[in-house]
């Protein structure tokens, strides 16, 4: 899973600043950490490993800095706060999801999902989190600051990954067995339109996907082309 964070000095949350957060499905995230000059923005790639996150520098050759333990593991999402330097996966693990702090590496709370929760996605507020159950056929909808459940969302097959829009107004859904791409209102929970079917040959439906900055495109793999 990637997730790129860019840093902005002018903000400062302890010694980071989180502005933003955009991804990718895969089990990789990127962040930036403000330098001693403070005009200087070097940037961080945060690796998910089994049980651990790895740390390297994007700018110096993505060179290994550490590593540090997490709980959890078999890690199936990954999603970032921004403003708050926080860091979530969702672990196979005990079907859970973990928060961690980024700026002193260790883990804040874990909140018990079931239902093997998989690819997430994170408003850039850093407020509302969709969270793919696989097993349970359904989304949970979470808000991330007070950690409740505050919705649920089902759509036919296993729901396997999630897009937030750069704008945090839209979260687009997919799901395993299911040839369609979903669109539903971040703010309402609400389902706004369906795009597809993007057939396969054994219906296998789409895997990881993501969609343009301007909402415009939709770049998907999908099975047994």
């Amino acid at each position: 899973m990637v997730k790129p964070l860019f840093m902005n000095p002018s903000v400062p949350v302890g010694p980071a600043v989180f502005v933003r957060a955009t991804g990718c499905l895969a089990l990789l995230i990127s962040s930036g950490v403000i330098a001693d000059d403070a005009t200087k923005l070097t940037r961080r790639l945060y690796v998910a490993n089994r049980s651990s996150v790895s740390i390297y520098d994007i700018d110096n050759g993505h060179r290994f800095l550490r590593e540090f333990e997490t709980p959890g593991g078999d890690y199936k999402g990954i999603c970032a706060d921004a403003a708050r330097g926080r860091l979530y996966l969702t672990s196979r693990h005990d079907e859970q999801l973990i928060c961690v702090d980024l700026l002193s590496e260790r883990p804040v709370w874990t909140l018990q999902i079931g239902g093997y929760p998989d690819s997430c996605a994170l408003t850039p507020d850093g407020r509302t989190m969709y969270v793919p159950r696989r097993d349970a056929g359904d989304w949970r909808v979470i808000d991330a600051v007070q950690r409740q459940i505050v919705a649920t969302i089902q759509i036919p097959g296993k729901p396997h990954n999630t897009w937030c829009s750069l704008d945090g107004k839209w979260m687009y859904l997919s799901a395993l067995d299911n040839p369609l791409l979903y669109v539903v209102d971040a703010r309402t929970h609400q389902f706004v339109r369906e795009v597809g079917p993007f057939l396969t040959t054994r219906g296998r439906g789409i895997r990881p996907f993501c969609i343009s900055d301007d909402d415009r495109r939709a770049y998907l793999n999908v099975d047994d082309l």
